[in-house]
């Protein structure tokens, strides 16, 4: 994988409170632990907190002095906000310098730990082009919180619902911290703006055969000065949800009927 790049994109939305520790920490992990020279890119959908002062003040504050591989952070701000998928777009779309081999997306609350960046890269030393976080382990701290139970709970019964529809070897269809092949850019860029665009991925390289790794992550807790996750289990959001899956397999069955 000699002269490869990685890139790592964080859609933020009023994330003040924490995301300067956060993109700090994962600066100084890619910098010095990572083997490869890399990007960050934040993708802030005009959030209206303090998140891009914040921002802006690291950039200026970080030195690559001592570092044994470049990492270049670049801040890239929506002038209105478009939601979780549409950032991820915006990141997709950006004009890098150099051209990356992978994407890696994280969550901006500082949940997803940066040393598993480690065991995404081992996956794709095996070949594997999309790789998945797995929330849903024997002794993953998912829901072992009262902050994170309700949400854990509702999540379990989705995945049970997803799983039960598509036969995938994916153990966490919604969890938004993964990589991709930059080859799948196109798949990124079709899909719509909301949460449900995680979803939408998954289906569209399932169907196109593409072979998914996993790896087993636990999840953070979001501080109690931080706001709300932006995420929930309401009806919208499970329809938003089921309907790429039930879509897929309606296109199955219409298969099937013309074979």
């Amino acid at each position: 994988m000699k002269g490869k790049f990685f890139c790592v994109v964080i859609p933020v939305f009023n994330e003040e409170v924490g995301i300067k520790i956060f993109v700090q920490d994962l600066f100084n992990f890619l910098s010095s632990e990572f083997p490869f020279e890399s990007t960050i890119i934040i993708v802030n959908d005009n959030s209206t907190d303090g998140t891009l002062t914040e921002l802006n003040d690291l950039k200026n504050s970080l030195r690559h002095s001592g570092s044994l591989h470049f990492c270049e952070l670049i801040i890239h701000t929506s002038n209105n906000s478009k939601g979780y998928g549409n950032a991820v777009k915006e990141a997709f779309k950006f004009e890098y310098e150099r051209e990356h081999d992978f994407f890696i997306i994280m969550d901006s609350d500082g949940t997803n730990p940066v040393e598993d960046i480690l065991q995404i890269y081992n996956k794709i030393q095996l070949g594997f082009r999309y790789v998945k976080a797995n929330r849903f382990f024997s002794n993953s701290n998912f829901g072992k919180n009262a902050r994170s139970f309700q949400r854990s709970i509702l999540s379990r019964i989705a995945h049970k619902v997803i799983r039960s529809i598509v036969k995938s070897e994916c153990l966490d269809p919604s969890n938004g911290f993964r990589a991709i092949g930059s080859e799948f850019k196109p798949v990124v860029l079709q899909n719509s703006g909301g949460f449900s665009s995680i979803i939408e991925e998954w289906i569209k390289l399932e169907e196109m055969g593409i072979k998914i790794s996993n790896f087993n992550s636990k999840l953070g807790i979001r501080d109690e000065k931080q706001r709300k996750s932006s995420f929930d289990y309401s009806l919208t959001t499970i329809f938003q949800y089921l309907k790429p899956i039930l879509a897929m397999s309606f296109r199955k069955t219409r298969s099937g009927f013309g074979n």
